[in-house]
């Protein structure tokens, strides 16, 4: 693992023939706890625990995201609305 910036590691780095490559990169603390959790594992395997891990924490992440974009759209049609009303007052 190398450290890619303050508290970033990359945990993976897979390639394919084509010359896409994908990287994983990770903040130290959870890292460092899924290790603290299984001394015994190697990087492979917490790469592999710390995807798990996110798609669980990334459903609440959309649902907040989901409740952001109602709130936005229905901001924008109030404003919409503002904007409709004083040229119609004009």
């Amino acid at each position: 693992m190398e450290q890619w910036e303050k508290d970033y590691y990359i945990s993976a780095i897979a390639g394919a023939n084509n010359g896409s490559s994908l990287v994983v990169m990770s903040k130290a603390k959870r890292q460092e706890a899924l290790l603290e959790e299984r001394p015994w594992t190697n990087n492979f395997t917490i790469a592999a625990l710390m995807s798990v891990k996110w798609k669980e924490e990334k459903q609440a992440w959309n649902v907040k995201a989901a409740e952001a974009m109602e709130a936005y759209k229905k901001e924008l049609e109030e404003y919409k609305n503002s904007i409709a009303a004083t040229t119609d007052d004009n």
